[in-house]
């Protein structure tokens, strides 16, 4: 069975255990989570995104992107490319220098993309977090965002901490706190994360 089909218990057990995340559950609706097999581009643009806000960083991918036959990066076009056209996009050198070491490393097969989603959770965090600039919420976003993976909570990710303020009444800057909160959501705590996206992405209710 897939797991798009086991989404609805699955919530049940999450609400079972956690009656705030069953309140927010309710209010966002359905929501789902499928494999994928995120590769190199899904990587590039994660390094785009570092310390940068939505709108800033999405400006960037575009014209990043625009710099590529088919629109999005590959190793072999961005290792030809001008490094004065990548930073022109608005790249910062010091991520130049990451997406530079992500693209020898994928064209060189030390990272092959077409085999990484079939290892396990710690096996491809300790492979990606050999690139260069790419750390625990880099690869928090590639196993959620980019594969789909199950069982992933991204402390590091501001978003989901100011959306567990909003609903816990946590300090934004409370990360022993948000992981304490999570323990209880295991095996399943990308179901619950992507629920607390989706609320911070809410409008504010009208008063």
């Amino acid at each position: 069975m897939s797991l798009s089909l086991n989404i609805e218990s699955i919530c049940d057990q999450l609400c079972a255990k956690d009656h705030i995340l069953a309140e927010v559950i309710d209010i966002v609706g359905p929501c789902t989570l499928a494999p994928g097999h995120a590769a190199f581009d899904f990587l590039c643009d994660s390094i785009v995104r570092q310390q940068l806000s939505k709108h800033a960083a999405n400006t960037i991918i575009n014209r990043f992107h625009e710099l590529f036959d088919a629109g999005k990066p590959t190793p072999k076009q961005l290792l030809a490319l001008p490094k004065q056209a990548i930073l022109d996009a608005g790249i910062s050198n010091r991520k130049y220098g990451y997406v530079l070491d992500l693209a020898r490393r994928t064209e060189s097969q030390q990272l092959n993309f077409s085999t990484l989603h079939e290892e396990d959770d710690s096996t491809i965090r300790r492979l990606l977090t050999e690139v260069k600039g790419i750390g625990d919420w880099t690869v928090d976003m590639y196993l959620l965002f980019g594969l789909g993976r199950i069982d992933v909570f991204p402390v590091k990710d501001l978003a989901l901490r100011k959306s567990m303020s909003s609903v816990y009444g946590l300090d934004v800057d409370d990360l022993e706190g948000a992981e304490k909160i999570a323990e209880k959501w295991k095996p399943y705590r990308s179901i619950a994360s992507r629920y607390l996206y989706k609320h911070g992405d809410l409008p504010p209710p009208i008063n």
